[in-house]
């Protein structure tokens, strides 16, 4: 089995400067919508794009309250991880 250090060089991860963790931005879509138009919260200037997509590592070392939540709501709901 692949340690994290080994799955963050292959993948070419970076740190996540916000969430903890290591990333990589593997698609965005080419649409976006101007941030006017998104629901409150969210900045009101620029455009946002209509999709992307990432690669995502937590390791032992790393902590995210943000992806710690998710997995908690996901619990509650019964959503699942489809691997």
């Amino acid at each position: 089995m692949p340690t994290a250090q080994q799955i963050i060089e292959a993948l070419r991860l970076q740190p996540h400067p916000i969430e903890g963790g290591y990333f990589r931005e593997t698609y965005r879509a080419f649409g976006s919508i101007p941030a006017s138009l998104l629901p409150p919260g969210y900045p009101r200037e620029g455009t946002r794009s209509l999709g992307t997509s990432i690669y995502y590592l937590l390791t032992p070392e790393t902590f995210s309250e943000t992806w710690l939540l998710a997995w908690l709501l996901g619990s509650a709901l019964g959503v699942r991880p489809s691997y």
